[in-house]
């Protein structure tokens, strides 16, 4: 009896073929699935629902705006850099009138013209001001002086 070994090797062949073109799509399935894991598993303090620091330093050096909300909470951020000629918006999202100055208060000398009460935007819920001097200029609402922050203006 003579035994055609092209015959036998043939279904063995395809068997291995199958096994490995099976294990290797479900080891690509397991490495999506475990980057998906991964990725659930390194949650941002958001995602946490965990307070964000009002400490926190928000760098904007190629921004021509940025954009510091004011709330009940107080600034945020708290400290922004920013490149000399570069604007700032303050957004004022309490249910209270607002005036943005620079410090030291009452008198705003440390940059007389950042005052939000000396120019046409009086009164108004958005201040914008942009920054022609470099430098670290603390602020403050005039009308809640405890209220304020850092704007830090490079070259």
């Amino acid at each position: 009896m003579r035994m055609n070994t092209q015959r036998g090797i043939a279904p063995i062949a395809a068997i291995i073929i199958a096994l490995l073109v099976v294990g290797g799509g479900a080891y690509g399935v397991k490495k999506v699935a475990d980057k998906k894991k991964e990725k659930r598993e390194t949650p941002t303090a958001v995602d946490a629902g965990m307070p964000v620091p009002d400490t926190q330093t928000l760098e904007m050096e190629t921004a021509k705006e940025t954009t510091v909300t004011y709330t009940s909470a107080g600034f945020a951020p708290k400290t922004i850099t920013i490149k000399r000629g570069g604007t700032v918006v303050f957004e004022n999202k309490t249910s209270k009138n607002a005036s943005v100055a620079s410090d030291e208060h009452p008198t705003h000398l440390l940059y007389p013209e950042f005052d939000q009460y000396k120019t046409d935007q009086r009164g108004k819920t958005e201040f914008r001001f942009t920054f022609e001097k470099a430098g670290t200029w603390k602020y403050h609402d005039h009308l809640n002086a405890i209220m304020g922050g850092t704007i830090i203006v490079t070259e």
